[in-house]
């Protein structure tokens, strides 16, 4: 059984504040079902104009090695966008999905049809809406 890492990501403005990544977690564990690492949230400082994030970890079985990444983006914040502004950060910009309501973002750098009623669900209960970029199909193009 392949395991999927999501790791929670929380971006602050571009000071040294941090905002906590263990307040989302729970919260993404719920919607999800993914079990929360049992490692520390890491913190990284600000770096190609991406601002000072934490992260922490929640394990879903995809079973074919897929890697969904979530972000948390504190209120009053400009949502992150996925643009040549924050290059090697998110990936292959083509492949990303972005969930945004109240502030919250859902990546996913690669992504098959098993894994959009996970995104369906995060957008249902956060009240958002699916960003995705021009030229991306969904399994709801199909």
């Amino acid at each position: 059984m392949t395991v999927i890492s999501l790791p929670l990501l929380t971006a602050c403005s571009a000071s040294t504040t941090f905002i906590d990544a263990n307040e989302g977690i729970d919260q993404l564990s719920d919607i999800t079902g993914c079990q929360i690492s049992e490692q520390d949230q890491s913190f990284e400082p600000a770096f190609n104009g991406v601002p000072p994030f934490s992260s922490r970890t929640c394990l879903l079985d995809g079973g074919e090695g897929e890697r969904l990444y979530l972000s948390v983006v504190p209120d009053g914040e400009e949502p992150l966008k996925v643009d040549d502004s924050f290059p090697g950060y998110y990936g292959s910009a083509d492949r990303d999905l972005i969930l945004a309501g109240n502030n919250w973002e859902l990546h996913a750098a690669s992504y098959r049809d098993e894994y959009w009623p996970v995104f369906k669900d995060v957008q249902k209960e956060w009240g958002g809406k699916l960003i995705v970029p021009n030229g991306v199909e969904t399994p709801d193009d199909k």
